[in-house]
């Protein structure tokens, strides 16, 4: 049930970036780095180009939970980060939450788990240089059910706010309209080339 959850809110998620960028004017295939400070969010990222933002609420069990995006489009690709902002009961069950978020994205895109591409890497917090900590990085590729190919890399992190909140950070760039590729190799190449790199590596929670 819980997971249906997810499954719904993943599938939910990519229809509302989509469609909220719709008529954003960031579809310049030219890359307008800058970097966006996130006072709410607890967060700085740098992204290609300026970014829309965009609210909602979900729903999990009793509760209700806060969803922040900000999003760009240039050409087929979208960088996007979602934060979902944690009430004091959920708190505990954050790392169970994104697993199930991975899961979520797994069944969406209708692969077998061991086609998902996991490479280690670190993040480093806002303001700092020296202290970086380990996260999961995944590359997926897969058809929707028009047949448009699709590319994604994604990482969650879990932060706890000075406010005391507890967030889990969906980072993740998302390319529509990809070459059909099943070598997990050159997925691997395609979505660590240089501007996705300063993309994921530019975002530090603070």
């Amino acid at each position: 049930m819980v997971l249906g959850f997810f499954r719904r809110r993943c599938r939910a998620f990519v229809v509302f970036i989509s469609l909220f960028l719709l008529f954003g004017s960031g579809c310049s295939p030219r890359l307008n780095w800058r970097i966006l400070n996130s006072e709410e969010q607890f967060y700085e990222a740098l992204f290609p180009d300026k970014p829309h933002q965009a609210e909602r609420q979900i729903y999990y069990q009793k509760y209700q939970l806060n969803e922040f995006l900000e999003a760009t489009r240039v050409g087929d690709d979208i960088y996007s980060i979602a934060t979902i902002s944690l009430v004091p009961g959920l708190a505990d069950e954050a790392e169970q939450l994104a697993s199930y978020l991975l899961q979520a994205v797994i069944q969406n895109a209708n692969i077998d788990e061991k086609a998902l591409i996991r490479r280690e890497s670190i993040y480093r917090l806002s303001g700092s240089r020296a202290d970086h900590f380990p996260v999961s990085d995944y590359f997926v590729a897969f058809k929707l059910h028009n047949g448009d190919n699709q590319l994604m890399r994604v990482r969650w992190i879990i932060r706890r706010g000075q406010d005391g909140i507890t967030r889990i950070y969906q980072v993740s760039m998302l390319r529509s309209h990809a070459e059909w590729i099943t070598d997990s190799s050159k997925i691997f190449s395609i979505l660590s080339q240089e501007g996705v790199e300063l993309f994921f590596d530019g975002f530090h929670p603070s």
